[in-house]
């Protein structure tokens, strides 16, 4: 069976070859691999799961699910309602769009 890795960073520590090699194998630059591995960056679902076989490594590890906090998550009713408030206000027009159409007169 396989050996499996916590993330890239292990493999490569474990696995003989470079990155240069795997990143070429991918299409992807060396530098960007580089960015998956230290978690600068997360790949693409598809370019991550091809990552996550290759390597033998967890998705998870590749690409981080972020689940908004309480705090923005309580703030979304408020800021829905208050476009709601602004569009309502407006006659059912989006923001601005009352000046572009008198600036489009003006200048007509």
């Amino acid at each position: 069976m396989a050996r499996t890795y916590p993330d890239l960073a292990a493999y490569f520590r474990a696995e003989e070859g470079t990155q240069g090699d795997l990143a070429h194998e991918l299409g992807i630059s060396p530098s960007l691999l580089s960015m998956f591995k230290w978690g600068e960056r997360e790949p693409q679902l598809a370019l991550a799961l091809r990552i996550s076989e290759r390597c033998r490594v967890p998705l998870e590890s590749l690409i981080k699910v972020r689940r908004p906090t309480p705090a923005k998550a309580a703030s979304r009713p408020a800021k829905l309602h208050s476009l709601h408030n602004t569009i309502r206000r407006s006659g059912g027009r989006r923001p601005g769009a009352a000046r572009e159409s008198s600036h489009s007169e003006k200048n007509g």
